[in-house]
């Protein structure tokens, strides 16, 4: 596709762990793929939701442990419920 439409919605709570460098999070995401921008509001969205935790061991670099669940898919979407990555922001 060449159209993609994401939306995503993330509440996060540090652990008690005396540093700021471990969170946990939940999360709702939907999005979907068009093959023109004229066909992405015909298209399925899909939907998950979920939870993760978040581990920031430098400033602007963290890692991302998530699990989440669809709540709207197609029946031919591949699942996939553990996710991680390595994120950077500046």
């Amino acid at each position: 596709g060449s159209a993609l439409a994401l939306l995503s919605s993330e509440l996060s709570f540090p652990l008690p762990t005396g540093t700021d460098n471990f969170r946990f999070a939940i999360f709702l995401d939907s999005g979907t793929l068009a093959a023109s921008k004229d066909s992405l509001y015909s298209s399925e969205i899909r939907v998950s939701a979920g939870f993760g935790l978040r581990i920031q061991p430098q400033p602007f670099f963290s890692i991302n442990l998530d699990f989440a669940w669809p709540l709207r898919k197609m029946d031919s979407d591949e699942e996939r419920r553990f996710h991680f990555f390595f994120d950077t922001s500046f």
